[in-house]
């Protein structure tokens, strides 16, 4: 059971590993978009072509990526009507799990705000 908690603790964040991960993939985006648009040609060209047409004699190149960029399209749509509200929730969580200034600072002006209210409900009686 002790193995298992020390594999399953989170260690303290270290800032720098979460900016590189964060630069990281913040701009790999932009290399999947050309990688994706590169193997799809290449694929076009090289395997699904000559049975696309066979099937369907009007497919070319620019419709077959229409469809890939639509149905990309619908993807993101699903991704951000179900999975980005569950991201942001657990990222919440994680900021406030662990040694977060705003959480700090919000539990300051919480207390203070308590300390308001006591005074002005002494002053009401």
């Amino acid at each position: 059971m002790r193995l298992l908690t020390l594999l399953v603790k989170q260690s303290k964040p270290n800032l720098w590993l979460g900016g590189i991960v964060n630069l990281y993939s913040g701009s790999s985006i932009y290399q999947t978009v050309v990688s994706a648009f590169f193997l799809s040609a290449v694929t076009y060209n090289t395997t699904i072509r000559e049975t696309l047409v066979s099937i369907l004699p009007w497919m070319n190149f620019w419709i077959f990526l229409c469809i890939l960029i639509i149905g990309n399209l619908v993807l993101m749509v699903l991704h951000n009507k179900f999975v980005q509200p569950s991201i942001v929730a657990w990222s919440n969580r994680q900021g406030f799990k662990h040694d977060s200034p705003f959480r700090t600072l919000q539990e300051s002006v919480d207390s203070k705000c308590d300390r308001i209210l006591e005074l002005l409900e002494g002053k009401k009686r």
